[in-house]
């Protein structure tokens, strides 16, 4: 049809409202909840036996160094599941001289969280999605700290630095 028919026909809508207009009744937009995101323990009833050392440096007693402790060990005997603790993106799965297996998990939150010392199964790789309590491998051997009982190398990153895990996680 001609353009002037258009037009024509468009003139016997409703006005659409204008952005500012103060008789404008528009329908609230829905803006979806902020995700509440809850982290659990990566062991089952792990015990701290290496604290965060907040930037102190702590004796290394494998290495016979001094070092800052950006993780806490968390105690556990060979071969114990250990458990993603939120939501989130395998990013890095690697097995280091010094630590052993390690995985890193993105969380949607921003944090990211490397488990160090474990035996990983084929089951997770870099790019696997996994859910909070969900088995990422089993505690196994860190070479950088084997003078240490049995333990789990726990690492929280925000924004690419390390952060007391005790900020999303009840420590016993």
């Amino acid at each position: 049809p001609p353009a002037s028919s258009i037009s024509a026909s468009s003139s016997s809508l409703p006005p659409e409202p204008s952005g500012g207009s103060a008789g404008a009744v528009d329908a609230p937009v829905q803006q979806p909840a902020p995700q509440t995101f809850v982290y659990t323990l990566p062991l089952e009833g792990g015990k701290v036996t290496g604290a965060y050392s907040a930037g102190q440096l702590v004796k290394n007693k494998t290495l016979n160094v001094w070092r800052t402790h950006d993780a806490v060990d968390l105690a556990g005997e060979k071969g114990t599941r250990v458990l993603a603790v939120g939501d989130g993106t395998v990013a890095e799965v690697t097995n280091d001289a010094l630590w052993g297996g390690v995985v890193r998990i993105d969380h949607p939150d921003g944090y990211a969280s490397i488990y160090s010392g474990l035996v990983i199964g084929d089951k997770i790789t870099t790019g696997t999605q996994v859910k909070a309590g969900q088995e990422i491998g089993t505690l196994g051997d860190i070479p950088a700290e084997i003078s240490a009982e049995t333990h789990l190398h726990f690492t929280l990153m925000k924004d690419g630095k390390a952060v007391d895990p005790g900020e999303v996680l009840t420590l016993g």
